[in-house]
C-alpha cells in the first residue's frame, strides 16, 4: 500500500471515529435529557458530624468529606449552630466556616431567626449578617412570612422589606400563593403584587404549573400560556432536533447566507443567555454541575442546553472561515457572556458554562464538516 492510499484510509477511519462520535453524543443528549428521573444518588455524600447540648438537642451540625476533611457545603459554610427557645424550637441557625466563625451562606446571610406560631409552623423568617442587622438576601427580601392551610401545607410565601412590609423581590412580585395535591405535591403557584394583584413576571407567566419535573407557565386565567423557551425546556429533544437541522443546512447555504446564519445564532445566544433573567450567583468552580450530571435532572438538562446552544454557532463559523483558530471567537464570546452576567447582575455567572459552550463549538465544527463532506466529498474544510 502506497504512502497516500495509506494515509487516505486513516482519514477515513477518523471520519468513522467522528461519525460514531456524533451519533452517540446525539443520542445520549436525547436519552438523557427525556429521563426525568436521577440516574444515581441525588443526596450529597456529606458526613455530618452533630454536637448535643445538655438537653440532648442538636447545637451545632458539621459537615466532612469521605475523608473526614471538613467541606464547603453551602457558600463558605462547613456547617450551622443552632438555638432553641424555651419551647425547644429552634429560633436560630447560624452558618459557621471550619474555624466556627459566622460566614455568609450561599443565599447571603449568617443567620436566620425564626418565628413560630401556636401549631408550631415557621410564620416568619429573618436574615442577617454576622453583626446581627438585617441583610437582604438573594432573591431581594429582608425577611419572608409564611401561611399554611389547615393540613400544614404552606399556601403562601411574602417577601418582606426591612420594615417588615411587603416588598416586590428580584423576579418582580410581592407574594406567591400555592395550590396542592392531596398527597401534599405542589400543583401550581400564582404571583401576585404589593396590591393582591396577579403581576406577569419577565416572560409574560403568571403562574407556574406542576407536572413531574416539567414547569408550564400560566396565564393570568391559569390556563396553559406558550412560551417558546419554557416549551424548548419541557422537550429537550426539540434542541438536540433543531440543533442537528441547523448545521445541515448551514453547510448547504451559500456563504451570505451562513454569515446570516452566524448573526442569527449571536441573537439567540444572547436572548437564551442575558434576557429577562434574574441573578442568582457565580460559582467558578470549574465542574461543580458536572458532578451533579446523573443525580440533577435540572442540572442536566442545563448542561445539554448549553452544549447545543453553541452547537449551530461553532458549525456556522466553520463553514465561513475555514481556518481552526475560529473557534476561539465562541470560547471568548462565552467567557464574555459570563463577565456581562457579572457586571449586570443577570442570570447565573459560571466557568461550567464556559465549557458546555465550548464543547458544543468543538461538536459544531465536527458536525460541519461531516456534512459538508457528505454534501461535496472533500475531505477537511478547516486547515491548519
Amino acid at each position: 500500500m502506497s504512502k497516500g492510499e495509506e494515509k487516505l484510509v486513516r482519514l477515513r477511519n477518523v471520519d468513522k471515529i467522528l461519525v460514531c462520535f456524533i451519533c452517540s453524543f446525539v443520542l445520549f443528549s436525547v436519552i438523557v435529557s427525556i429521563w426525568p428521573e436521577s440516574f444515581g444518588e441525588s443526596d450529597n455524600k456529606y458526613l455530618k458530624k452533630y454536637i448535643y447540648d445538655e438537653s440532648g438537642r442538636v447545637e451545632k451540625e458539621l459537615y466532612y468529606d469521605e475523608n473526614n476533611q471538613p467541606v464547603m457545603w453551602n457558600g463558605k459554610a462547613r456547617g450551622v449552630v443552632r438555638a432553641y427557645d424555651r419551647n425547644g424550637r429552634n429560633y436560630r441557625v447560624t452558618y459557621i466556616d471550619e474555624c466556627g466563625n459566622p460566614v455568609n451562606n450561599k443565599v447571603g446571610y449568617v443567620t436566620v431567626q425564626r418565628e413560630y406560631d401556636s401549631m408550631g409552623h415557621i410564620v416568619l423568617e429573618s436574615y442577617l449578617d454576622d453583626k446581627d442587622n438585617l441583610i437582604a438576601i438573594s432573591t431581594g427580601q429582608y425577611m419572608t412570612r409564611y401561611d399554611y392551610d389547615s393540613e400544614d401545607r404552606k399556601i403562601a410565601t411574602y417577601y418582606l422589606n426591612a420594615k417588615g412590609q411587603l416588598m416586590l423581590n428580584n423576579s418582580g412580585y410581592a407574594f406567591v400563593k400555592r395550590c396542592f395535591t392531596n398527597n401534599g405535591s405542589i400543583v401550581s403557584e400564582y404571583y401576585y403584587d404589593l396590591n393582591g394583584k396577579p403581576i406577569a413576571l419577565e416572560k409574560g407567566q403568571y403562574g407556574v404549573k406542576y407536572i413531574g419535573n416539567k414547569r408550564k407557565y400560566l396565564d393570568i386565567n391559569g390556563k396553559e400560556l406558550f412560551q417558546l423557551d419554557n416549551f424548548m425546556d419541557n422537550n429537550p429533544w426539540i434542541v438536540v432536533a433543531f440543533g442537528l437541522a441547523f448545521c445541515y443546512l448551514v453547510s448547504l447555504l451559500s456563504k451570505r447566507f451562513q454569515v446570516i446564519a452566524i448573526l442569527l445564532n449571536i441573537v439567540i445566544v444572547l436572548y437564551k443567555t442575558m434576557a429577562f433573567r434574574d441573578f442568582s450567583g457565580i460559582n467558578v468552580i470549574p465542574f461543580w454541575s458536572y458532578t451533579q450530571f446523573f443525580k440533577n435532572y435540572r442540572l442536566r438538562l442545563e448542561i445539554l442546553n448549553n452544549i447545543w446552544l453553541f452547537i449551530p454557532l461553532g458549525s456556522a463559523l466553520v463553514c465561513v472561515v475555514k481556518q481552526k483558530w475560529t473557534l476561539l471567537f465562541p470560547c471568548a464570546f462565552s467567557i464574555l457572556i459570563e463577565v456581562c452576567q457579572l457586571l449586570f447582575g443577570i442570570g447565573f455567572c459560571e466557568f461550567d458554562d464556559v465549557i458546555s459552550n465550548s464543547l458544543g463549538t468543538i461538536i459544531g465544527a465536527i458536525l460541519a464538516n461531516i456534512f459538508i463532506k457528505v454534501k461535496n466529498g472533500k475531505r477537511y474544510i478547516c486547515k491548519s
